[in-house]
């Protein structure tokens, strides 16, 4: 398999403008490429039905860029080529490639068409990580267990029970393992290099991902109504961040493993057909989530990761609190409302506090959606309120 795109684009901005007048060119290249090898079995053994698969994936991709563009503005009016610049041209390239093998297989056992149990294992080797961490497994286990072929009950269409345990395995960002200098624009003929403000980390591990799943699944009336509930909760270990660091090092940041990041949560789908007939049906779906996040713990010696400032406002990532937390300053409050200047005419100031404080975060309390699909004959018609 293979994913390429090539992109070109030129922006010009003339002499006479009310901005500089500038010329850039802006050149992307993209290649993926998999290569996959599967053998797959299926054997029946009585009561007994296994299913299974190994493999192997190479995964190679290779991404470049070029972006050049004029400084101080163009020399000559309407010639739109990097050449035509009155200070030296700023000129940017990166060429990132990075590959991953691996290892796959997976197994089902079936009993009986009501008791099923599937196994499934991968390892890969990334080349984003050091030689002695590069190498990572994770396996998952699942179970279900379709009741309703155990209880003789018309009104019950389909009925299963399920409990699931997965990790996922993550590499590193590519070239976060060795620090280099970045050029920058040349003085005259005299070129310019500097520390990278994120350092480096050749010690790096793999990111390792902990999820546990139990779920219930039930229709009715020959499928015209039910439910699907689910609990999970899912544990992140040795994530990889750029931490910030006192400037005396000579960095701004540095990567690390650190933190863990805890989402436990529940899912709730339902569906219903109120009208079928053979020429009209209307079916009906509603999916209902809500998830609670934590930042269990940062770095070592990391209470609070900042992830944007802007306006007076920080987002950040503070250990016992939601993953997004916004803190900036608030108003005053006297018995619950704002509290206000009294003196002056027109509109009211309100006074502010000095301090910062948490005022909210980005995670939602909930989200839903509800679908509704009209069917007539060979015509259908979908509404959907998110």
């Amino acid at each position: 398999g293979m994913d390429h795109y090539s992109w070109y684009r030129r922006e010009r901005t003339a002499v006479g403008s009310l901005e500089t007048s500038d010329f850039t060119k802006y050149t992307r290249e993209y290649m993926e490429t998999n290569s996959q090898a599967l053998l797959k079995f299926n054997k029946n053994l009585g009561a007994f039905n296994l299913n299974g698969l190994v493999g192997g994936n190479i995964l190679r991709i290779n991404s470049e860029q070029l972006d050049a563009s004029t400084v101080g503005g163009l020399v000559v009016p309407g010639l739109y080529n990097v050449a035509n610049s009155i200070s030296p041209v700023d000129v940017t390239e990166a060429l990132d490639e990075w590959g991953k093998n691996s290892l796959f297989g997976s197994l089902s056992i079936g009993y009986d068409d009501f008791v099923y149990l599937e196994l499934t294992g991968r390892n890969d080797v990334s080349s984003t990580l050091p030689d002695d961490n590069n190498s990572y497994f994770y396996p998952s286990i699942s179970t279900s267990l379709i009741f309703s072929e155990l209880i003789n009950a018309d009104f019950l269409s389909f009925g299963k029970i399920r409990l699931n345990y997965a990790e996922v395995g993550n590499d590193a960002p590519v070239y976060s393992l060795s620090s280099t200098y970045q050029q920058g624009t040349n003085w005259g003929d005299l070129p310019l290099y500097s520390v990278n403000a994120t350092q480096q980390n050749p010690d790096l591990k793999p990111e390792n991902t902990k999820s546990y799943e139990a779920g219930l699944e039930m229709y009715f009336f020959e499928r015209r109504v039910g439910f699907d509930l689910a609990f999970y909760q899912n544990n992140t270990f040795n994530q990889i961040m750029p931490v910030n660091v006192t400037d005396a090092t000579g960095v701004q940041s540095k990567y690390v493993n650190g933190g863990e990041l805890q989402n436990t949560g529940i899912e709730l789908n339902l569906t219903g057909t109120p009208v079928k007939s053979d020429n009209f049906s209307w079916r009906i779906n509603l999916n209902w989530a809500q998830n609670e996040n934590e930042v269990v713990k940062l770095a070592k010696g990391v209470e609070n990761y900042l992830l944007y400032s802007n306006w007076g406002i920080s987002v950040n990532a503070t250990e016992g609190s939601p993953y997004g937390t916004f803190r900036g300053t608030d108003y005053v409050y006297t018995n619950g409302k704002r509290t206000v200047n009294p003196i002056g005419s027109g509109l009211a100031g309100r006074f502010q506090q000095s301090e910062e404080k948490v005022i909210g975060h980005i995670q939602p309390d909930w989200n839903a959606g509800l679908s509704n699909t009209f069917t007539y004959k060979n015509l259908s018609l979908n509404v959907l309120l998110d």
